[in-house]
This record gives C-alpha cells, structure tokens and sequence, in this order.
C-alpha cells in the first residue's frame, strides 16, 4: 500500500512540475503597472565596417502615462553632431510592450562659393530618425521605481539633410541601437528635459 502511494505521489509531483510556470513572475504580477518615467540609453552595437559605431551614444526620457500616447525627450551623438528630439509611442498595459518613433535634428549653415565667386550660405537640417521596440518588466513582484526596466532595439538612420531627385532624403548612415533604461518614479512625467547645446557647424 505504501509503495503504491508513494507512486502515486511521484506522478502528481512530477505532473506539477510540467505545468509549473517558468523564468520568474510573468507579467503582470498583481497590481503591477508599467506606468511611469523612464530614463535610459541607447547603445550601438559595435560594427568594425562602421567607425562611428564605436563613436555614438544617445540618452532619453520617457513617460509612459495610463491612456494617449507615450513621449519624451531624446539625444544623440553621432558622426560628430548632438542631435536633440523626442520619442513618441505607445505602451500595451496588457504585455508590457513600447513601440515608439524617434526624432532628432542638428541645424548648421553651409558655406560655399558659387558659380560666380561669390560665398554663399545655405542652412541645412541634418536628422536622425528611427523605430524602437521595447519591453518594461520587473526585477520583483510589483513595477516599483526600483524594480522595473526597460529592455530593446532601435535602428537609427542618420541623414545630412541631402535630398535625392525623388525628395526621398539621403541616408548617411544607419545605426543598431540597443535600448537599457529603468523606471525613476511611478509618475508618467519626465523629471527634466533634455537640451542640445546651441550652435551650428558643418
């Protein structure tokens, strides 16, 4: 009797054990919510064929409310030139999920001499532009300021503010961003703005 008992017991455990849910809490745990500001960076992967690669950075913050869109503010250093934007997007509560857009520009005045001789000045915009795609989870059992990150990628395309015969804009380059940020309060309001230094350059 005890020998067909313990097999019994040995099944249920083992039965258990097949549906036990694995890799930590799932989301979302309890009264968890995503909602919040976030600050983080955006990090390239190294690439030996591109120099600047080696030689970008780009900051954020965002603020994830609990209806409308999600915004922010963004950085970036890239081929020489601090680019100063935003992040706009959209957060699904129900899997922790931000898909967002991001926007930079870097104003600068180009000189050159014309056909005649005469040094003209012609203002350009040059831009960074992408898609990012990440997610918020918890280092615990609730999304506090502390616990929740925020994970991802984004691709970045650079452009010096050429335009091609189409009036499709030429693309300088393109970027592979990978996103770390972290959770700084529970209020979907960025705690400070982010500023690019004035100035114009080449």
């Amino acid at each position: 009797m005890k020998a067909i008992l313990g097999s019994l017991l040995c099944y249920i455990l083992f039965i258990a054990q097949c549906f036990a849910i694995k890799g930590g809490p799932q989301y979302p745990v309890g009264s968890a919510s995503i909602t919040g500001t976030y600050s983080g960076v955006l990090q390239p992967n190294f690439d030996p064929t591109d120099p600047f690669s080696a030689n970008s950075l780009g900051v954020f913050t965002l603020g994830i409310p609990t209806d409308g869109a999600s915004t922010g503010t963004f950085l970036m250093f890239a081929r020489g030139r601090i680019f100063g934007g935003s992040i706009q997007g959209v957060a699904n509560p129900n899997t922790g999920t931000l898909t967002a857009l991001i926007f930079g520009t870097f104003n600068y005045t180009l000189e050159f001499i014309d056909g005649a001789g005469m040094l003209q000045t012609l203002p350009v915009t040059a831009s960074v532009t992408g898609a990012l795609n990440a997610r918020v989870t918890s280092t615990s059992n609730t999304f506090s300021s502390s616990s929740a990150v925020l994970t991802g990628a984004a691709t970045a395309f650079i452009s010096n503010g050429g335009v091609q015969q189409n009036g499709d804009p030429t693309l300088d380059g393109s970027l592979s961003l990978t996103v770390m940020g972290f959770k700084q309060s529970d209020t979907a309001a960025a705690s400070g703005t982010l500023t690019p230094p004035t100035g114009t350059g080449g």
